[in-house]
Order: C-alpha cells, then structure tokens, then sequence
C-alpha cells in the first residue's frame, strides 16, 4: 500500500526571485517528498500567492488565497505550514487549530512569548492536532558530530566560519591534543546540504509518526528556558525552567 499523502497549506512562500527562507529550507523537500503535496498557498494577499506560485513553478492545481481563514476553510487541505513572521504566527496557528485540520507546523519560535506559546500548545493537544516545530540544528549531521567530538576527544577544538549558523554555512574543524609541542589537525565533518536537508529530515520524521520531530511540548520548554536566562541575568540568581 502506497503511503498517504498529506496535503498542505503554506503560509508564507516568498513572491520575489531574493533569498528568503521558507522558499530555501522548505520547498525544496516538498517539490520531491512522497510524503506531502503542496496544495495551497496564502500569502499577504491573492494575488502574491498566485505570483509565488508561477515563480516556484509549482503545480498548475495549488491553490492560491490571500487570506488565512480562507486557507483553514479548505476541506482539501490537511496540514497548515506557519513561515510567518514571529508575531503573525499565534494567529495563524490559532485558526488552523480551531479549523480542525490534522496537524500544525510553525517555524521557531512559536509565538512571541511563553504565554501565548502555552495557550497554542494547550488548545492543539485539547483538539487533538498534531504539531510540529522544527529546531534545525536537532536533525543536523554536522551538530551531532561536534558533540560527538568534544564529548569524546581530550583537547581543544578551533571552529571557524563565515558566520554563526554552522547548518547552512560549512565551517573548518581542527583538533589540538593537550599535549606538548600541539600540532593542529583537520577534521573532516559530513558536507553541509543546504538548509532543506535538515527541515527535511524533521518533515520526513512528522510523517513517520516516530516522536523524533519536536513538537509544541518542546516548543514551551524552550520558551520558559529564555525566560530563565532572562531571570538569571537580571536576578543573579540560577533559575530552573523545565
């Protein structure tokens, strides 16, 4: 038996040929999944969508809406995706939870602050809507192999890059052993594959119901660790979170 296809509504694909992110961690795992059909878009209106759409040369049949209660009113459309900016997503997350669709993806951070991401999480899991959140760095190879190298070697690493993000811009590892006389050492790390192959693996793990994929639970948790850190700065204090 063949696996069933999600349909999806997007929020949020870039109209204008710039670098934007939904269009360069997301569509490129969609225009090939098994798992997911790109059924609908909403953007800031009709008519940006149906441009977004000519220009990412996406199916003939996707359908273009302007308007988010539009988009959740959809009967063909099973799975809502929020790539939103931060402070429309509480919105948008909200109308596709109470729209009663399968299942809900929004980029990180769920919400502006931990009082609205508790009462998204609180009304998905009363709904009983699937949620799904992804925290990049959690399905990326190159992350995993620095934590396997500085819990599992004596010494000091140098990691250097072009830029902080380590999952989309490939930095260089080198190694020195806490020895006499160091000599510093290259370490080869798994090639970065752009920004999609790290979303990708979350969506394929959404879709294989395995519990690898972080949800809106884990969402809060991350929520009340900035409040924690914010606390612990202005306080002094040590704070606890989870």
């Amino acid at each position: 038996m063949s696996p069933k296809v999600t349909n999806v509504g997007f929020i949020g694909l870039s109209s204008r040929p710039e670098w934007s992110w939904a269009v360069a961690a997301h569509l490129p795992y969609f225009i090939n999944s098994k798992h997911y059909n790109f059924a609908a878009l909403q953007n800031s209106s009709r008519e940006t969508a149906q441009k977004a759409i000519r220009l990412h040369n996406l199916a003939q049949d996707t359908k273009a809406y302007g308007d988010i209660n539009a988009l959740v009113s959809d009967p063909d459309v099973d799975l809502i995706a929020v790539t939103i900016k931060v402070h429309l997503h509480a919105a948008a997350v909200e109308a596709a939870i109470r729209a009663g669709k399968s299942a809900v993806f929004c980029e990180w951070p769920l919400a502006r602050n931990s009082i609205e991401a508790e009462r998204l999480m609180s009304l998905a899991r009363e709904k009983g809507v699937r949620t799904l959140l992804t925290f990049k760095p959690r399905n990326s190879q190159v992350d995993k192999n620095f934590f396997w190298e500085i819990t599992g070697t004596k010494g000091t690493l140098l990691i250097e890059g072009l830029m902080g993000n380590i999952q989309g811009f490939p930095p260089t590892i080198k190694f020195v052993k806490a020895e006499p006389s160091p000599v510093l050492e290259v370490v080869e790390v798994d090639e970065v594959k752009g920004f999609s192959n790290n979303t990708g693996k979350a969506w394929e793990a959404f879709a294989r119901g395995s519990g690898e994929a972080p949800d809106f639970d884990v969402a809060l948790i991350r929520h009340r660790m900035l409040n924690a850190i914010y606390r612990s700065s202005e306080l002094g204090t040590r704070e606890e979170y989870w």
